[in-house]
């Protein structure tokens, strides 16, 4: 309502400026969940960082669409990023599973986590973005949890290469627009849980910010439809590939950012019919080619998933080694 003040090309330069700063500040929460400074250094290669990361998918279609991903991606990094003793921490998880259901997956991760109080705060942030629903305006908000809430199709064909979640994998092996409501539960409850064992994992070594990450990013995998733009936790990702790189020190290592950030590019393609496709599980080619383009998402996120279980293995294993002096192997973990 307050954008409607504006005209439709102020609207557009308004959006685009908020989501940009948006990428900025989720680039800089990132760095500080590290344990960077918060030095003109930092602040300077967080801008650099921001405007590269527009050219991926799904930065790249939360500003042109005017989505809202970016907004729910920087609460709960904020949130979260927080000591597991802040004041109201979990309500930055409430609000933006109160803005769209795709971060209440969080809430399963606090109480994964055993971090109870923000689980309750943000369990009880979120009901009460929904009695105010009700109280705003009754009935969309009763039509939507009454019905709406379970067609997945009003937003576009389940089998579209643009839902990249299990159930557009499961849609599109079937070759149907409705995959078996079974089988769909039984994978996603499958890859859910696995997602919260990672994270839980990473969370235990002391790696919070790619326990968040991969929280994030199990969220779409699971959901009903997960068009690319849902993907913004890749952010965090690309940022926790550039941290690994300088932790490693070696010419190869900027390998990884850049094979990371490859499949995530807003390839752009032009039709003859004026149709445009941005995204590489948009690009044709043969059946083959398709099957794997298309899950081009689902396909990172099981590579992150299995290093994330092999490597943390071997990280408990020599964390139950005794060290002479946790205070300065906490130093370099946190500045590299």
């Amino acid at each position: 309502m307050p954008l409607s003040v504006l005209s439709i090309h102020g609207t557009e330069i308004a959006l685009n400026l908020a989501n940009l700063v948006l990428v900025y500040l989720a680039v800089w929460l990132c760095w500080r969940q590290l344990g960077y400074r918060d030095s003109g250094r930092t602040r300077l290669i967080s801008i650099f960082l921001a405007v590269l990361f527009t050219w991926i998918e799904p930065a790249r279609m939360t500003i042109w669409l005017g989505q809202i991903n970016l907004v729910l991606l920087v609460l709960v990094l904020w949130d979260l990023g927080r000591p597991e003793h802040s004041r109201l921490r979990g309500i930055g998880v409430g609000i933006a599973a109160g803005l769209k259901l795709t971060p209440l997956f969080f809430i399963a991760y606090l109480a994964t986590l055993r971090q109870w109080r923000a689980t309750v705060v943000a369990t009880a942030t979120f009901v009460a973005t929904v009695l105010l629903g009700f109280v705003v305006i009754f009935s969309d908000s009763w039509r939507f949890w009454t019905s709406t809430i379970i067609r997945s199709e009003r937003i576009g064909l389940i089998s579209s290469p643009a839902n990249q979640s299990i159930r557009g994998i499961l849609a599109r092996t079937l070759h149907t627009e409705n995959p078996p409501m079974w089988l769909w539960l039984l994978c996603a409850g499958i890859v859910g849980l696995l997602g919260l064992w990672a994270a839980y994992l990473a969370h235990r070594n002391g790696k919070y910010l790619l326990s968040l990450t991969v929280a994030g990013l199990t969220a779409p995998m699971v959901a009903p439809f997960s068009w690319g733009h849902h993907w913004v936790w890749v952010i965090p990702l690309l940022v926790l590939c550039l941290d690994q790189t300088l932790r490693w020190r070696r010419w190869w290592g900027y390998l990884l950012p850049f094979a990371a950030a490859i499949p995530l590019l807003a390839w752009y393609r032009s039709y003859p019919d004026g149709v445009v496709a941005i995204g590489i599980f948009m690009t044709p080619g043969t059946p083959l080619q398709q099957t794997v383009l298309q899950a081009t998402y689902p396909i990172v996120y099981a590579v992150l998933l299995v290093v994330v279980l092999t490597t943390n293995r071997r990280s408990r294993a020599r964390s139950e080694r005794p060290q002479r002096n946790p205070a300065a192997a906490r130093t370099r973990s946190e500045y590299g």
